[in-house]
């Protein structure tokens, strides 16, 4: 005798779609890494907009297969018996399901990428860290929390739910009031962010690393570079501190080079060169990498090299003697 669909959950389990998720980012991953495999000189060379590329192709499959076109279903909510739907227990159009995608992965595709300097400054100060961090925080804590609709932010925005196939539809009820309360103070926070942080000081320090790093990347095999000043905590396990105070440059080259010693002693001269307060730190620390990132798949050749800046700069004074 079969089982009564009305006693089966509508809604599909926290642990459930997480598997289909999985599955699905395995599928996108092997793509990925099959275009790597054929075109990695390209993505080397064009940096940061191999993400584009990733997110394009993410984009067409969550989009079309989430859909009516798809049954709602990826090949992962397809494997597992879940798919996508509306209120009304019917599958959604491309473009609401593209809706639905893109509120769930602007915000993590924009994690980490460094906006260019013609950025306006209210994107760069406001709507980064509402975007991404608002944006991730939301996403996870709906997952985790909202047990009622098991709804995260990407299905609240559009509407839809991500139910069991063949099972009869339910009242689920509606998102408990304080879990948006949360979301919403959060978010904020990030909001107000910029008006937490020394913006004088902060200011400064970002122009002369910026001086560094327009340095750093007239070296021929440099694709980009970051530089970043800090300080490191150490705590013994008898209760005693140590600091070490730091220049860091990550290095992206064009070639692979990242056993190139002599390279990135060069580097760490001009960092020492170019930015006065490196004299005062403990280490120079430059690490080169060669590879690429298209978001659904990465692979990175990696080194560090560990410099002391007053041997660089006796190194430097000995040169311009000869």
């Amino acid at each position: 005798m079969k089982e009564d669909n009305k006693n089966k959950r509508w809604l599909a389990s926290f642990w459930r779609r997480i598997a289909a998720f999985l599955v699905d980012i395995t599928i996108l991953g092997t793509s990925g890494s099959c275009l790597g495999f054929m075109f990695q000189d390209f993505f080397v060379q064009i940096g940061n907009w191999g993400n584009l590329i990733g997110f394009s192709i993410a984009l067409l499959y969550y989009s079309i297969l989430n859909s009516s076109l798809g049954h709602g279903q990826t090949l992962g909510k397809k494997l597992f018996k879940i798919k996508v739907v509306d209120s009304n227990n019917n599958t959604i159009t491309v473009i609401r399901s593209c809706s639905r995608y893109l509120v769930l992965y602007i915000p993590v595709y924009l994690n980490g990428v460094q906006p260019s300097g013609n950025i306006t400054p209210m994107l760069l100060e406001y709507l980064y860290p509402l975007i991404i961090f608002g944006g991730l925080f939301s996403t996870y804590y709906l997952y985790l929390f909202n047990r009622t609709t098991r709804q995260s932010l990407h299905d609240l925005a559009v509407g839809t739910y991500v139910v069991n196939i063949n099972n009869e539809q339910q009242d689920v009820g509606k998102v408990w009031r304080p879990h948006l309360a949360v979301i919403s103070l959060f978010c904020a926070a990030m909001l107000s962010l910029p008006f937490l942080l020394p913006d004088n000081d902060q200011a400064e320090l970002l122009t002369k690393l910026s001086t560094t790093q327009d340095a750093v990347m007239e070296i021929p095999p440099v694709l980009s570079v970051k530089v970043a000043d800090g300080e490191t905590v150490f705590k013994s396990t008898e209760g005693e501190t140590s600091n070490t105070t730091y220049v860091a440059a990550d290095v992206f080259l064009l070639k692979d080079k990242v056993d190139d010693a002599e390279l990135a002693r060069h580097i760490a001269e001009i960092i020492v060169h170019s930015y006065e307060p490196s004299l005062e730190k403990d280490i120079i620390k430059v690490q080169l990498i060669y590879g690429y990132d298209t978001g659904i798949f990465s692979s990175w050749n990696k080194q560090e090299y560990y410099f002391e800046p007053l041997e660089l700069t006796s190194s430097l004074l000995s040169k311009h003697e000869k």
